[in-house]
């Protein structure tokens, strides 16, 4: 089942790793959500610098138990990014 979710910008200033990549001051926005037996699998699409090429980034999270995906999305990001900001 698909359910809809809005989307925020977020970004980290300087440099940031996305295990298979680096990028500079990127922003990225959540794309794709699932969730399996607790276990929340996002998917990011990631640009740098407000650059024309998109990156995808996977972040896992464990035990989830927030009911709105909203929140749960807000939630995921902010256990795998404590340093991004919401740009929009």
């Amino acid at each position: 089942m698909a359910y809809a979710f809005t989307t925020k910008k977020w970004t980290i200033s300087g440099e940031h790793s996305f295990n298979e990549f680096t990028l500079l001051n990127p922003i990225f926005s959540a794309k794709n959500l699932q969730i399996v037996d607790g276990n929340v699998y996002l998917t990011l699409e990631v640009i740098e610098n407000g650059g024309v090429f998109k990156h995808h980034a996977h972040v896992n999270y464990a035990g989830a138990t927030e009911t709105d995906i909203n929140l749960l999305v807000d939630a995921v990001v902010a256990a795998a990014f404590p340093t991004a900001t919401v740009v929009e």
